[in-house]
């Protein structure tokens, strides 16, 4: 097989046996929902994040709902958030009831510009929810302040990010809450798949009632907790929630790909430097990473010469060579026109969406594979 013949993904899985034999694990032992597995899962991905409580969920998204909702965010509040990311973010606040305020970019990063945050402010403000876009980590310290200084909440959305360290911490100690996804195309991969990880017991307690439609006993504890049972009544239902719960057979993958993790984060980082040495006297600009952070490298987004994109994309695709956008600018979506948004204006924001590329970068691919983007780039941009 010639490189030709070798499509190049844009991210790709890494399973091999251990992830098969979690899975048939959980389904010999007949029980599939959240159950030993998942508090397993969570105890583990606690650790390794250096936090008291991780809450295992079915999705980043509800991650991102039950996270603001744990934190009283509800309607009539607003919450402030970042134009450049994938929907869910703001989507998340939309479902609360709560207003999302867009505050834009910095250019250098993609991530939420903290010096104009404060001016976004208002007396219904409640928090503040940035994003770590493709795994650099936003400016963390400065959002925090701020926050304190207006008392402010701070989720973070790290769907991106699992892995990632700002100023020697690990990105999910750094919020009140942190919401991470566990999506195919992750750094740590279970299908379907998130968690909201948090040092408060308060917030912790409201996130796992609120995961499991606001039962005070899940279908595992009800059956093997050894409590007392009632036989008048199995559980008592305080709050109204949501059907959220993570499958056994995503906490098993999920336990394996987290003791994987760093090595795969660990070669993503080696790719990332082929292509920015091999790149440098290419018409591409790509995220400015400060040294006291350390970038996951989920995806790895460049900006191609305005009005090159679509072009590029297809030349790309003609050899093989897959591509994305990360991201179109939420505010500038349909929807979010039609509620409201259509006169909002963002110009750094809307400027890197217009000339986005994402580029294939996982800890799959090869020097070859970077060789190979490499020529082609260099081929269709001179």
């Amino acid at each position: 097989m010639s490189e030709h013949d070798k499509k190049i993904l844009v991210s790709d899985l890494s399973y091999d046996d251990d992830e098969v034999e979690a899975v048939v694990s959980v389904l010999r032992s007949e029980w599939l929902t959240m159950g030993p597995k998942t508090a397993e899962f969570e105890g583990e991905l606690a650790k390794y994040l250096g936090v008291k409580h991780v809450v295992a969920v079915s999705n980043g998204t509800a991650a991102l709902h039950v996270g603001l909702l744990s934190l009283g965010i509800g309607p009539g509040d607003e919450v402030i958030v970042t134009p450049m990311s994938f929907v869910a973010s703001s989507n998340a606040v939309l479902y609360t009831g709560a207003k999302s305020v867009f505050v834009d970019i910095d250019s250098d990063t993609f991530n939420i510009d903290p010096q104009l945050i404060e001016a976004a402010i208002t007396p219904r403000t409640k928090a503040i929810l940035p994003v770590h876009v493709a795994g650099l980590p936003a400016e963390m310290n400065e959002i925090t302040r701020i926050a304190k200084d207006h008392d402010l909440l701070v989720l973070d959305d790290a769907a991106h990010a699992i892995g990632a360290q700002y100023r020697n911490r690990k990105v999910g100690s750094l919020a009140d809450m942190t919401a991470f996804s566990f999506f195919s195309n992750k750094n740590l991969s279970v299908g379907e798949g998130g968690a909201i990880a948090t040092n408060s017991d308060t917030y912790a307690e409201k996130a796992r009632l609120l995961r499991s439609h606001g039962l005070t006993k899940s279908t595992w504890s009800r059956h093997h907790d050894g409590a007392q049972e009632s036989f008048d009544q199995l559980y008592d239902m305080v709050e109204l929630g949501y059907n959220y719960r993570m499958t056994e057979m995503a906490a098993a993958l999920g336990l394996v790909q987290l003791r994987k993790l760093d090595t795969f984060n660990k070669r993503r980082t080696e790719v990332y430097a082929l292509y920015k040495e091999n790149a440098q006297d290419l018409p591409l600009t790509m995220q400015s990473i400060p040294k006291y952070v350390k970038h996951t490298h989920h995806v790895l987004p460049v900006l191609v010469p305005d009005g090159r994109r679509a072009d590029l994309r297809a030349r790309l695709q003609e050899e093989e060579i897959g591509t994305s956008i990360h991201y179109t600018p939420i505010h500038r979506f349909s929807y979010y026109r039609r509620i409201g948004y259509g006169s909002t204006i963002l110009p750094k924001a809307e400027e890197v969406g217009k000339r986005v590329v994402t580029l294939p970068l996982h800890q799959k691919m090869t020097d070859a594979d970077v060789g190979r983007v490499i020529r082609a780039l260099r081929h269709w941009l001179h």
